[in-house]
């Protein structure tokens, strides 16, 4: 090889590293976005029936209509929540996810949806047809996506 190509070659190197790197970054961003998404999404008021709280003295609490994000009783859905961001530089390429998890084990009950994108596909989720579904998903995608194609759309070095 002439050491023209080889400087081109080190070059090219060298920026894949950059893009990927920056690709990095704004997945993190959109990943911390939608984390936030997910907290305003799963915080605020819910119209669904009231329901006294079992153990709590007469105490009471608002459920969620179906179709509304599920209500927030002890807080442990809306704490479990962690962004994260996956990378794959597999056959050359640069490519990055970013993603929001929750660890709870009755998310598929609440959004089949979740447990179908956590499983990679695999999983089926029961048909239970006397439960109504918690969307949780949709909500945060549709409060995080205009924010989260600002991120990627940013020209590099500029805000």
């Amino acid at each position: 090889m002439t050491d023209a190509t080889t400087l081109l070659q080190s070059e090219a190197k060298r920026y894949v590293g950059i893009v990927g790197a920056d690709a990095a970054k704004r997945a993190a961003l959109a990943s911390r976005e939608l984390f936030n998404s997910s907290q305003r999404v799963l915080d605020g008021k819910r119209s669904g029936r009231f329901y006294y709280i079992p153990g709590g003295f007469g105490r009471k609490y608002q459920a969620s209509a179906p179709g509304e994000p599920p209500a927030r009783r002890t807080g442990r859905l809306r704490r479990s929540w962690r962004p994260e961001v996956l990378a794959d530089t597999t056959s050359g390429s640069h490519k990055v996810f970013a993603t929001v998890k929750s660890g709870v084990e009755y998310i598929p009950f609440l959004d089949p949806n979740l447990n179908r994108r956590e499983a990679g596909g695999g999983m089926l989720t029961p048909n239970y047809r006397h439960s109504k579904m918690r969307p949780i998903a949709e909500p945060i995608l549709r409060d995080a996506m205009p924010r989260v194609v600002k991120i990627f759309g940013r020209i590099r070095g500029r805000a």
